[in-house]
């Protein structure tokens, strides 16, 4: 048994810094920032897993949630990185996860709804969490709303595609417009969260949970 890659090829590099020199990004400094990354049909310009990877290796947390498994893409390159509990929920079950609860074994899949998980499992609680399940605002929002009392202190949820650059890739098979999710989390949450996305598309949000800036504040 092994590991069947699913994306491009420079999605499987170790260095953020090789990933992201060769990035075409336009200079024309005229142009709002947010809007220089080029748009290339059904292919991604943020590499997100390996963005993830990096504050993983720097924030060292011992536990992690993955909503949104998929292929196994995120679980593979993470999970030697997680020295407890690694959970991934999803509603399909592909070959990959086999293999990753074969060769893992602090993997622990579900092979559910993200509701049903909650719904089932409530003693559960994590330092760093990845939501990239269904990409409405309805279903984003409530994962949120069901995770967010069992992150850690200064614990981080990632969301994926939260900064469609256009309209066609804010469609329903796409981004979706979970961009709303993040835009209600930095209005309505800000008394306990803390939010910024990563303006290139399709956008990749960091929450930190965090009852104060720094600790040692009285």
């Amino acid at each position: 048994m092994e590991f069947i890659k699913h994306m491009p090829d420079d999605y499987y590099r170790v260095s953020v810094v090789n990933t992201f020199a060769p990035m075409s990004t336009s200079t024309d400094y005229e142009v709002p920032m947010a809007l220089r990354n080029p748009f290339v049909l059904y292919r991604l310009s943020l590499n997100h897993i390996e963005l993830i990877e990096y504050f993983v290796r720097l924030l060292k947390p011992k536990n992690f949630l993955e909503l949104g498994v998929q292929f196994g893409e995120a679980s593979h390159r993470l999970l030697p990185l997680i020295p407890s509990t690694y959970v991934g929920v999803d509603i399909m079950k592909d070959t990959n996860i086999s293999y990753l609860e074969t060769s893992f074994p602090n993997f622990k899949f579900y092979n559910m709804t993200t509701d049903a998980y909650f719904e089932s499992c409530t003693d559960e609680r994590f330092d760093m969490v990845f939501i990239d399940a269904c990409h409405t605002h309805e279903q984003t929002y409530k994962d949120f709303l069901n995770v967010k009392d069992r992150v850690s202190e200064n614990g981080v949820i990632f969301f994926h595609d939260t900064y469609p650059v256009n309209v066609f890739m804010a469609s329903n098979d796409l981004s979706g417009d979970c961009y709303k999710t993040a835009e209600i989390i930095r209005k309505k949450h800000h008394h306990e969260f803390e939010i910024f996305t990563v303006a290139v598309n399709p956008g990749l949000s960091m929450v930190r949970k965090c009852s104060k800036q720094v600790h040692w504040l009285p």
